[in-house]
């Protein structure tokens, strides 16, 4: 039992317990959100709690988020994987994280692993106090980690404010109901809970005086507490006062206290976490020793805490406390001394910055020099906090004053590079308006440029790069910058040879003047170009050549240059590397491929990765909130949805999109209203979904957008069109295939899907023969089984049964292995009335089979060391590879056989060597092993 008498929080403490036992027996994750006024007792629930889950065999890590220091990034979460005498990981480990730190969608997938790790060997418990004050990275990772780790034997145990609802909020919404929430809000204690406290303090019973004074702390814990220390500090004789505790109930008043003891208290309650000896002599700029008087002096008057660490407030009330009675001038004074001894000991100038938050006034440089570089230093990791710090030190600057334009420009750079596109726009144009000559406005513009091509307004890049190319006065370079934008610009608001052709001028002039900036956004409105005219081949030579000449990779885009190209070997070989090579040197991009590797999961038939990764990208596209990676998060999982014969879970996916502002826009509605004209033929609506297709069609070829050239796409709409009776949407449809089958020769997924169009609209069985032929040699199962079931069904109308009934049999069958059941369960119905089949000998799988085949040899050898019980660093040694290299195996695993944890893995391995012990045929197609 615990050692600690936690008073009046019995039915709490049962609750704790139980969701402790839910952990074990289950296996399974939980979340305990304890919720209360200031001083009510949360902390000590939580420290109770955390002794009785130690003495259960918990492994156990605990940190506290500090108000003042909101700005380290992922500070509680970190230190609670290095706290107490046993930390959850050694130091080696810890220390792995470093190169990751600014990469904070890859950090949390190695703390995921980590702890996954742990809670494979013993359960876990994360407890992290106060979260009401948690930086972004802190939040994000208390929203996505316990979802992630839901099959895990981890105890999420969380405190936060009760005023604070918003951070509680999302974390209890982002669990869902993969995770047993347990949210418990402790009320004031009892007179008889408060009685029995003063009686464990004191030794004895409390006489009537003490309890006529502790009935003015409102049943509150902690101001109980410190009545009864005062009243333990009291000189003899001293009559007991009643009454509630002041603003300031700590057995003194500050006025009390020694001149240093004084600074230093207040410089506590400003610095805001424990404080060191040494730092504390550094700002107060005296000797340890004078310090250590002053410690002593404050400790004895309950105003501080003593530990190995140094120097600390006994409780968040207290500093709060101490912060409001220090005045404004003196608190700011602090605030400023602290800012620049952090300067002057970390170059990132990131622990300073909450300092300079707090005590920037407008005209202060040295603030706004502070802040940038803090937003400079953490745009990788945190992009919004980087915004955020970079639009408040620009705020500082006076426009008359000469350094302006310089932290005006600083900023706006960094708020292009964080893709805040509204900010830079806006601080673009305060610039512009004051531009001391023609060509800084010009570079200026440039800037803008970049801004709104990210948020897809071309026709105002286009209207801004005009005006400032009309300039005289511009230098060459600025000049050909310019054009890269404009030509960038036209890629989707004028036809693709346009674009292609004002890409052309621009990348001849980068080349002349040698700008590299030039040259890359050159060959990207080229690769736009191409893209936009299905020419993919060129797409891949464009982005190659961007490799060459810049340090800049558009390595997503690659891969889905491959894609089109059929080739799809290259691209796993490429995602992969990109995923190796993450430690080291990869770039902030992971959203860009993950995007990336959901179409190459979804393409091959990997449903549950595609779908497993999707969700990982929404919840990624939401922090980020980014519409066109949520488009294709959404519409990833609306088409497998469709695949599984669930239309109402396919409608529920795209229903979000409608209320964006996004999806009104014209050029980045296209795909949306693509794929909803889909799902209206899905649902029945015929009529609806060609009222959609006309028009959208129509202007499909234009030379603006790239998804007409994607080959399932015209083949579902010369089918809606056949179905409906609408010649225009076949015709039309048609002929875009056409097009991009002419334009990429040797593409075997092009040339099949364009017989197959040529079959069905014309009823040509030899066509639709010759759609299987090619689509067997392409990669892509679903069309295959799609025209598999197209010919066998006009075999049937031509009454070739033999041969329709053996096509549509290996059509259901294909489409069953991939789980696929919505399209296999019609052309089941065919069989049947074809006497081929009954009904109630039909395979009704319930989940889509994951089949060991889709591992690589490397990824099997993992598969089977960390299953047989090895932690991820002894199955590195085992097979002497790196961990991050068996981290980066089993991320692949979990992802192609949708499992979610290691118990699981071992579940699945077992089930299929057991399968095979009995000469049973697995579960896969054509009698091959499958799980």
């Amino acid at each position: 039992m615990s050692s600690v008498v936690l008073r009046g929080r019995a039915n709490e403490m049962a609750l704790v317990v139980s969701a402790m036992r839910h952990v074990v027996e289950t296996g399974r994750s939980a979340l305990v959100l304890v919720q209360g006024v200031p001083g009510i007792g949360k902390s000590a629930l939580l420290g109770s709690a955390i002794e009785q889950m130690e003495e259960a065999g918990f492994q156990v890590g605990v940190s506290k988020v500090d108000e003042v220091e909101q700005i380290a990034l992922g500070a509680p979460l970190l230190l609670a994987l290095r706290s107490g005498e046993k930390p959850l990981v050694d130091r080696a480990l810890f220390e792995s994280l470093e190169p990751v730190y600014d990469r904070y969608i890859w950090l949390l997938e190695r703390i995921a692993v980590i702890l996954e790790d742990l809670a494979g060997t013993a359960p876990v418990v994360v407890a992290i106090d106060d979260i009401h004050w948690a930086d972004r990275l802190t939040g994000f990772a208390l929203r996505t980690l316990p979802s992630r780790l839901a099959n895990s034997q981890i105890v999420w145990l969380l405190s936060s404010r009760l005023s604070n609802h918003d951070v509680v909020d999302e974390v209890v919404t982002a669990a869902g109901d993969s995770v047993a929430v347990t949210r418990l809000v402790l009320d004031p204690l009892t007179e008889e809970d408060i009685d029995e406290l003063a009686g464990d303090r004191l030794g004895a019973a409390p006489v009537e005086a003490v309890r006529t004074v502790l009935r003015g702390v409102g049943g509150n814990p902690f101001w109980a507490v410190q009545q009864l220390d005062k009243l333990a500090r009291r000189r003899p004789g001293a009559s007991v006062d009643g009454g509630p505790p002041a603003v300031l109930s700590v057995g003194v008043t500050l006025t009390d206290l020694s001149e240093e003891t004084l600074d230093l208290v207040r410089v506590v309650s400003v610095w805001g976490r424990t404080l060191s000896y040494v730092d504390a002599a550094g700002l107060l700029n005296q000797p340890v020793p004078t310090v250590s008087i002053a410690v002593r002096e404050a400790e004895d008057n309950g105003l501080l805490d003593v530990d190995g660490l140094g120097v600390s407030m006994p409780h968040d009330l207290i500093r709060e406390a101490v912060y409001a009675d220090t005045p404004l001038a003196t608190r700011l004074r602090w605030h400023r001394v602290c800012a620049r001894y952090l300067s002057s000991i970390d170059v990132t100038g990131v622990a300073a910055a909450a300092h300079y938050r707090v005590l920037a006034k407008f005209g202060d440089l040295e603030a706004a020099d502070a802040l940038m570089r803090a937003a400079d230093s953490s745009a990788n990791g945190i992009p919004d906090q980087a915004a955020d710090l970079a639009v408040q030190a620009f705020g500082l600057v006076p426009s008359d004053h000469p350094r302006w334009l310089e932290i005006g420009h600083a900023a706006l750079e960094l708020l292009v590079r964080v893709q805040r596109e509204p900010d830079a726009v806006a601080v673009a144009d305060r610039l512009i308006d004051r531009a001391p000559d023609e060509d800084t406005m010009a570079r200026l513009q440039v800037l803008a440029g970049r801004a709104l091509w990210e948020t897809g307004d071309c026709r105002q890049m286009e209207r801004r790069s005009d005006s400032a190319l009309k300039l005289p006065n511009v230098t060459r370079t600025t000049r050909a910058q310019l054009h890269a934008v404009r030509a960038l610009a036209a890629t989707r608001t004028d036809s693709a040879l346009t674009a292609d052709d004002q890409g052309t001028f621009a990348l001849r002039e980068g080349r002349d003047v040698g700008d590299e900036f030039t040259i890359r956004v050159s060959l990207l409105a080229l690769a736009e170009a191409a893209r936009n005219a299905g020419r993919h081949q060129v797409v891949y030579d464009r982005l190659v050549e961007v490799h060459r000449t810049s340090d800049v990779v558009y390595r997503a885009e690659e891969v889905r240059a491959l894609q089109h190209l059929d080739r799809y070997p290259e691209a796993d070989a490429l995602l992969a590397d990109i995923r190796h090579g993450a430690n080291n040197d990869f770039e902030n991009v992971l959203p860009n491929v993950m995007w990336a590797q959901i179409w190459q999961d979804h393409n091959l038939g990997r449903f549950e990765a595609a779908v497993s990764a999707a969700r990982s990208l929404l919840r990624v596209a939401e922090q980020l909130g980014n519409y066109m990676l949520e488009l294709n998060a959404r519409m990833i999982l609306c088409a497998v949805a469709v695949y599984r014969g669930d239309l109402a879970d396919a409608r529920a996916v795209l229903d979000p999109l409608e209320t964006r502002r996004e999806s009104r826009d014209s050029f980045r509605a296209t795909r949306l209203r693509a794929i909803e004209a889909w799902l209206d033929a899905e649902e029945g609506n015929l009529d609806a979904s060609v009222r959609v297709l006309q028009p959208l069609l129509a202007t499909a070829g234009d030379g603006c957008h790239a998804w007409p050239w994607s080959p399932p796409w015209m083949r579902a709409f010369v089918k809606i069109g056949i179905a409906a009776g609408s010649a225009v949407v076949v015709d039309t449809a048609t002929g875009l295939a056409v097009t991009a089958a002419e334009r990429n020769p040797g593409v075997m997924t092009l040339q099949g899907v364009v017989a197959q169009i040529r079959g069905l609209a014309g009823g040509d069985v030899a066509c639709l023969e010759q759609a299987v032929t090619l689509l067997r040699k392409a990669p892509r199962p679903l069309l295959l089984a799609d025209a598999l079931g197209d010919l066998g069904e006009m075999y049937l109308a031509t009454a070739q049964r033999a041969l329709g009934v053996q096509a549509v049999q290996e059509a259901v069958d294909r489409f069953e292995s991939l789980g696929a059941v919505g399209r296999a369960a019609p052309l089941r119905q065919v069989l049947v009335r074809n006497g081929a089949r009954r009904p109630d000998k039909a395979p009704t799988p319930l989940q889509p089979p994951r089949t060991l085949p889709s591992l690589t040899a490397a990824e099997m050898r993992v598969a089977r060391v960390v299953a047989s019980g090895h932690s991820s660093q002894s199955a590195a040694a085992q097979l002497n590879v790196s961990v991050n290299t068996v981290n980066s195996h089993l991320r692949s695993i979990f992802m192609k056989l949708d499992v979610r944890s290691r118990v699981q893995l071992a579940n699945l391995l077992h089930e299929r060597d057991a399968t095979m012990r009995q000469g049973l045929p697995g579960r896969g197609r054509g009698g091959t092993t499958a799980l």
